[in-house]
This record gives structure tokens, sequence and C-alpha cells, in this order.
């Protein structure tokens, strides 16, 4: 495995444990308890969620470690819809919080960790997607 695999490996893997935490912090916050089909804490929802969250991961990963320039576009493409998942999750906080006047630390959390989430799949597109260049013979 090159050098640029282990480190999209290693941020993938950062991301997947957030995305899952994240999952987690949401059936967690009061949000979790509006509407009929919201998932709690410790249902069969958040474990399904969490199980499509480590599969879909596990398949971005995978095909990108076996290489070949359409699966870097498939993982681009997964991670991409990551960043505008965490972005409407985003934007999703500031509303309840600005209309629904729900402002927890539960919910706090939710929103940073988002918003991180956001930062490392931008890292994770840039490591996928840097040339591998040998550097430069010196003379």
């Amino acid at each position: 495995m090159t050098n640029q695999k282990k480190k999209v490996f290693m941020w993938s893997v950062v991301s997947m444990f957030l995305f899952c935490l994240l999952t987690v912090l949401i059936t967690l916050t009061p949000l979790a308890e509006h509407g009929q089909n919201s998932n709690q804490f410790g249902d069969f929802g958040m474990w399904s969620g969490l199980a499509m969250t480590v599969v879909s991961y596990a398949g971005a990963i995978v095909m990108y470690l076996i290489g070949g320039p359409f699966f870097k576009v498939v993982y681009t493409i997964v991670v991409s819809l990551g960043i505008f998942i965490n972005g409407s999750l985003l934007a999703v906080f500031f509303a309840v919080h600005l209309f629904m006047e729900i402002f927890t630390p539960v919910t706090i959390v939710a929103a940073a960790i988002s918003a991180c989430l956001i930062v490392v799949n931008f890292i994770c597109i840039f490591a996928a997607n840097k040339s591998e260049r040998s550097p430069l013979p010196v003379s």
C-alpha cells in the first residue's frame, strides 16, 4: 500500500468514526423526540444506521484501495455526499436552534462534529486526488 493510500485510509477511518459518533449523538438530542419515525438511542434504527454507515465507508475505502481512476472518482463522489449531508445537518441544527429554540450541549457537540466532518471529508478528497509526483532529482 502506498503512502497516499495509507493517508486516505486513515482519514477515511477518522471520518467513519466521527460519522458513527454523530449518528449516536443525534439520537440523544431533543430532535430525536420529534416525529414518529425518528431514531431513539439504542433502538434498531440507530443500530441499522450505524451498520449502513460502516458498510458504506468500508465499500468506498475498499474500492479506493483496489485502485484505478474510476474508483478514485467513485470515492470522491461518496465523500462529497458526506460533505453535503453534514452541511445539511449544520443547516438543520442552526434552523432548529433559531426557530424551535432547542439549544442543548448535545446539539452543540453534534453540530461541532458535523463541522469537523466537513473538514475531514475535504482532507479525504484532497488526499485521494493528490497526484503522486516523484521528487525532482538533485544534481
